[in-house]
């Protein structure tokens, strides 16, 4: 019998990869925009207080959509981090009151649509180690976080050490986290956010209530993604149902931050 030549494996034709980048470009430019409207954003939390670190996180914050072209991991993950973080900042400031909630509609609403346009564009990051890079994402956005969190209130320390506990929470992530990536354990991670959601439930930092359960539910998100982190990767049916449920919680979000804003904006 005579042999079969085998099919050449060809990738993707060059009309068919300018027909996805029409499809792509709209998005992303949109993505890009959103990110910059939210290193903007940040600029209107100087009215709380002048700080000149907030003026670096705002800049930080608009110029890190440049990275969305790019394909590399670690610029996927440092922009999803930094509109992550400032996501959770919008809300948490939102749900505060006393004049913040238009401050944190400002920053949630532009940080979660630039987020649920990046995770229609994230195809490309759903391949090796997903949960790992979801892992690495929040780590990230709770080291900024937390690390914004201790230099705005740096002149407060003094007087009050029990905002020690924010700087803590930055060190436990990031220790966790680079655990995590070089040991492919999730025990250090997991340890250490239990103590942190043990420092919430106390109110260790004697703040307010809204703030303590933005930072356990934080260190409960992480707890999770570390533990999926080093499991077998997802199949593609349970990945479809865990982006819908992240969008879900993103406009969610986005509609209680519209909601406390508008609602100070009224009275």
């Amino acid at each position: 019998m005579a042999d079969v030549p085998a099919l050449p494996v060809t990738g993707p034709t060059p009309r068919l990869r300018a027909r996805v980048r029409a499809r792509v470009m709209p998005w992303r430019v949109i993505s890009i925009g959103l990110t910059a409207l939210s290193g903007l954003a940040w600029l209107t939390v100087l009215r709380l207080d002048w700080n000149p670190s907030l003026a670096l996180i705002a800049a930080a914050v608009a110029t890190s959509g440049t990275l969305i072209p790019l394909r590399a991991r670690w610029a996927q993950a440092l922009v999803r981090a930094a509109l992550w973080g400032s996501f959770v900042c919008g809300l948490a400031l939102s749900l505060a009151g006393h004049g913040r909630s238009e401050m944190g509609a400002l920053l949630a609403l532009p940080s979660g649509g630039a987020l649920l346009l990046l995770s229609r564009l994230g195809r490309r990051l759903r391949g090796r180690e997903p949960m790992l890079f979801v892992a690495t994402v929040l780590a990230i956005a709770d080291i900024g976080a937390h690390s914004m969190i201790t230099v705005f209130a740096l002149r407060e320390v003094v007087r009050d050490p029990d905002l020690l506990f924010f700087p803590a929470i930055a060190g436990a992530n990031l220790v966790g986290l680079l655990l995590l990536r070089w040991l492919r354990t999730p025990w250090p991670h997991v340890v250490l956010n239990a103590l942190v959601v043990m420092g919430a439930l106390l109110d260790v930092a004697d703040v307010k209530g809204f703030v303590n359960v933005v930072v356990g539910g934080c260190a409960l998100l992480q707890m999770a993604a570390a533990f999926m982190a080093v499991r077998p990767p997802p199949s593609p049916a349970t990945r479809r149902v865990a982006l819908r449920w992240l969008r879900a919680l993103l406009v969610l979000g986005m509609l209680i931050a519209l909601a406390a804003g508008g609602l100070t904006a009224l009275r």
